[in-house]
């Protein structure tokens, strides 16, 4: 109760406490202790609050917190009966709606309505969402991909909820002045929608929207390049034929340089002529490594050695990362027609 001027006003609030336990006892004396620091804080606050305490037991169906209704046990689950325990404490379970009686639960209904569930009949993505109609029964049927989502989400709840698929034309584009509007007075006729709509701003004023289950934007389904049987030959493809062969033929190239300039002044680049070209060829696809031995004399010889094995580190750590790519990731055919889409 509020106190102003001597006349008691009363307000609205309350607090559920269990004074069983020691957090709710706590509870009890926080609370006038919060109210001295606020009434200390607002000098100039005229009101006063009465705090007032009732025991909820006394109360019967009002009563709120915890009850004991029975005991549990793992062989029968919640027993009203024990050989060991007093049943004095027990008291009657509360159903919802103040009630003592246990409800019926879910049945199917017999005689409910139907809930009327738009489709949009509109051309183009029929995976999500295409609705045909039988010659014969004049029947309206609702395939495609949201429709077996929505389907399968209405068969997992725990009752029966009887519904049926109405059709509805998508307003044009070019013919309605204000789209949205045009579509708010379609879909105010139906109980839910399901199809690929987008989520805007103004159509959420009107319409609660689940979570998109697949992913925003544009995207395309390719087939996928099967090389199964030709993995044996994958460590080829990261380069092609062309630069395989410039490479080659700087690889000679190179040791052609770093003997002439060595030849004449380095003892491991001399000796029989089968010796020199050995060493070259040698010298220069251990650069692949960095496992060259040869000792570097000439200082022209050391500045081309150097360059080389820059070139040679930027060729390895692409042609790895091609490979790379190609074990782990799928590829995917170029599409030079739109039928392959």
């Amino acid at each position: 109760m509020a106190m102003a001027q001597n006349t008691a006003i009363p307000v609205n609030a309350g607090v559920v406490l269990d004074f069983d336990t020691s957090l709710g006892k706590m509870g009890l004396s926080c609370i006038p202790l919060a109210l001295s620091d606020f009434y200390a804080s607002h000098g100039n606050y005229k009101a006063r609050l009465v705090l007032k305490t009732r025991d909820s037991r006394d109360v019967g169906t009002t009563a709120a917190g915890e009850r004991g209704v029975g005991f549990w046990t793992t062989e029968n689950g919640i027993v009203r009966r024990s050989n060991t325990t007093s049943m004095a404490n027990l008291r009657a379970i509360m159903w919802p709606g103040e009630s003592t009686s246990v409800p019926k639960g879910w049945v199917f209904p017999t005689n409910g309505k139907k809930l009327k569930i738009g489709v949009p009949e509109k051309k183009g993505f029929c995976e999500f969402v295409k609705v045909t109609r039988d010659p014969i029964t004049n029947k309206t049927k609702a395939t495609g991909y949201c429709i077996a989502i929505f389907d399968a989400v209405m068969a997992t709840l725990p009752y029966a909820v009887p519904y049926e698929y109405v059709p509805f034309k998508m307003p044009d584009r070019k013919a309605a002045s204000n789209k949205d509007e045009l579509f708010q007075g379609h879909v105010l006729k139906y109980d839910a929608l399901v199809g690929d709509f987008t989520i805007l701003a103004s159509r959420s004023l009107y319409l609660d929207f689940t979570l998109p289950y697949t992913d925003s934007g544009v995207s395309m389904i390719v087939p996928i390049i099967d090389n199964r049987s030709k993995r044996a030959w994958v460590f080829l493809k990261p380069l092609t034929w062309d630069l395989w062969v410039t490479s080659a033929c700087f690889f000679v190239f190179i040791g052609f340089v770093i003997w002439t300039l060595e030849h004449r002044t380095n003892e491991d680049f001399r000796g029989p002529r089968s010796h020199q070209v050995g060493t070259m060829f040698w010298f220069s696809f251990s650069t692949l490594v960095f496992a060259q031995k040869e000792r570097i004399v000439s200082d022209l010889a050391r500045i081309a050695v150097i360059i080389w094995l820059f070139v040679v580190l930027i060729l390895t750590q692409s042609y790895t990362a091609s490979l790379t790519s190609m074990l782990t990731v799928q590829q995917f055919n170029s599409l030079t027609q739109l039928s392959l889409i």
